[in-house]
């Protein structure tokens, strides 16, 4: 006896015990580390995560991405209910091969010091890093209140309490074989 799919779109945040992981917690001083958005695939008949990764904005199986993000992974999970996202996915899906924005990175490892006094620097209008690509995928799909978010500057764990408290967003369990 199958179970059917989730074919649901998730907003998810993450984390795991490796050393950028723990570097990233640290430095933002926050619980979540990377931010990524999962899919039901009909052609491929699968799951999928796309995602900003150090190998640049991709689309990876949900297996495969479980098993490089161990170990310890911790995962928060939410579902938009009553809002659809595709717009958000077909929009974003344009940075599928770019690279990742490392400039971005570094400016959220140190520049969270320095943001009273300058604007983020390193913008790029052909690159995403992963928190980023959320922020616009809600934007572009025009999800309650997500206008308020500004993609250049929102970390994971900024995301993650902005998901927590919408009331648009239902979090949900998700098996991790």
């Amino acid at each position: 006896m199958s179970s059917e799919p989730d074919k649901r779109v998730w907003l998810g945040l993450s984390t795991t015990d490796t050393f950028i992981g723990r570097a990233i917690r640290w430095i933002t001083n926050q619980p979540a580390s990377h931010a990524w958005v999962s899919f039901w695939d009909e052609s491929l008949e699968r799951r999928v995560v796309m995602e900003a990764s150090s190998s640049g904005y991709r689309v990876i199986t949900w297996r495969r991405w479980l098993a490089e993000m161990q170990p310890k992974l911790k995962l928060w999970v939410f579902v938009t209910p009553h809002h659809d996202l595709t717009g958000g996915l077909h929009s974003v899906s344009s940075f599928l091969g770019t690279p990742y924005d490392l400039k971005a990175l570094l400016w959220h490892s140190v520049g969270r010091w320095f943001r009273r006094w300058i604007k983020h620097p390193f913008t790029s209008p052909r690159k995403l890093y992963c928190s980023e690509a959320v922020v616009r995928i809600l934007q572009d799909s025009v999800f309650p209140g997500a206008f308020r978010l500004n993609e250049e500057d929102t970390r994971p764990g900024d995301l993650l309490l902005y998901l927590e408290q919408s009331q648009y967003t239902e979090r949900i369990e998700v098996d991790v074989p």
